[in-house]
C-alpha cells in the first residue's frame, strides 16, 4: 500500500492525529498489510517537510493535528484518480486505492472502481497507451464495472448457478461506434481483445449475461458447470430450451 497516498486521501475527511490515521489505514482496508506506526509517524513528517500537510493544531489532550495543504489536497485526488505510487504493485495498489475510497463518505467511490478496473486492468497489457480507446469509439459515459460484494456474497457459491459470489469486479467494455465501417469494428474488436487480454491473468471466468464469441461455456459457471448439465439433461432431456449457449442435454 502506498502509506503517503493513503494517509493523504484519509486527511481528507478532515484534521487527524498520526495514530487516529495509523489505525485508520488498517481499518479501512480490512487489516490486508501491517503497517508499522513508526512509518505512519515518519511519512507524516515527510509530507509536512514536502508541503502536503501542515499543522492544524493539537488535541484537548495535546496530541498533533495534521491536515492537507491545497497540493496535498491535489496529491490525495490524483490517487484516487489513478496514480499509483512508483514502484507499487498495480493490482495490489488498485484494492487498497478501492477499499479506502468505499469508506470514505465525501469520495465517489463507484468513479474510483470504475478507473481502477478500466485503467489498471488495461496497464497490465504492456502500458496504458497501447490499449487506450480508439478515438470516437469508446463511449466514456457507460459503466465500465458492477463492483460486487454485500448481498451478492451471501450465497454459497453452490447454492444457484452463478457462481461468482466471492469476485470483486464485473468488468465490462463499451464501445461506441461512430459508424460501422469494417475499418471502425476491426479497431474496435482490437481494443475490446487487448482489453481482456489485459483483464485475464486476473479473471476468475465470465458472467453468462455478458456472451462472448469464443468464450469456452464451462468459464461462465465455473466449479457449478457439471452439476448444471446434469440438471439440464434431467429437466430438459430433448433440448427444448436450445441456443447457441446453452448447456447441453
Amino acid at each position: 500500500m502506498a502509506v503517503r497516498d493513503a494517509l493523504l486521501v484519509l486527511l481528507l475527511n478532515g484534521p487527524a492525529y498520526g495514530f487516529q490515521l495509523h489505525g485508520g489505514l488498517a481499518d479501512r482496508t480490512g487489516g490486508r498489510r501491517e503497517v508499522n506506526v513508526g512509518q505512519t509517524y515518519s511519512t507524516l513528517d515527510r509530507l509536512t517537510g514536502r508541503g502536503f500537510v501542515e499543522s492544524a493544531g493539537e488535541t484537548d489532550d495535546g496530541l498533533p493535528l495534521y491536515r492537507l495543504t491545497a497540493a496535498g489536497r491535489a496529491a490525495a485526488h490524483a490517487w484516487l484518480d489513478g496514480r499509483d505510487a512508483a514502484g507499487a504493485d498495480p493490482w495490489h495498489e488498485t484494492v487498497d486505492r478501492v477499499l479506502i475510497a468505499l469508506s470514505m463518505p465525501d469520495v465517489a467511490a463507484e468513479q474510483v472502481v470504475e478507473y481502477s478496473a478500466y485503467g489498471n486492468l488495461l496497464t497490465r497489457a504492456g502500458n496504458r497507451g497501447s490499449v487506450d480507446a480508439p478515438q470516437n469509439l469508446y463511449a466514456t459515459e457507460q459503466d465500465a464495472s458492477d463492483p460486487l460484494g454485500g448481498a451478492v456474497s451471501d450465497p454459497k457459491v453452490g447454492d444457484t448457478a452463478f457462481r461468482w459470489r466471492n469476485a470483486h469486479t464485473s468488468v465490462q467494455w463499451y464501445v461506441g461506434l461512430g459508424s460501422t465501417s469494417a475499418g471502425n469494428l476491426h479497431r474496435a474488436a482490437t481494443w475490446v481483445n487487448r482489453c481482456h487480454s489485459a483483464a485475464s491473468q486476473n479473471s476468475v471466468g465470465g458472467y453468462v449475461n455478458y456472451l462472448e464469441p469464443g468464450r469456452e461455456l464451462r468459464s461462465y459457471y465455473g466449479g457449478n458447470y457439471d452439476r448444471l448439465v446434469a440438471l439440464n439433461k434431467q429437466y430438459d432431456p430433448k433440448g427444448l430450451l436450445n441456443a447457441a449457449y446453452s448447456l447441453p442435454s
